[in-house]
């Protein structure tokens, strides 16, 4: 038989809900770095196949990365 109460479920899902919230946050600062890095790339030369290659994405993901600029 279980012990817990609805208040410990309740409690376990809302420090759940905060340690998600803090990975988004993490994610979205790291999305950031990697869109500001391949813009910087575009800039120096480095050609749309070459970032895509190295970082997994589609060479029309890097032009969109690359459109949208620093405006997000």
């Amino acid at each position: 038989m279980s012990t817990s109460t609805t208040e410990d479920f309740l409690n376990q899902l809302e420090a759940c809900a905060a340690e998600v919230e803090e990975a988004q946050k993490d994610l979205d600062a790291a999305r950031q770095d990697r869109d500001e890095q391949i813009r910087a790339a575009i800039t120096h030369g480095v050609t749309m196949y070459a970032i895509a290659k190295r970082t997994g994405l589609t060479q029309q993901a890097v032009a969109k990365i690359r459109d949208r600029g620093g405006d997000e």
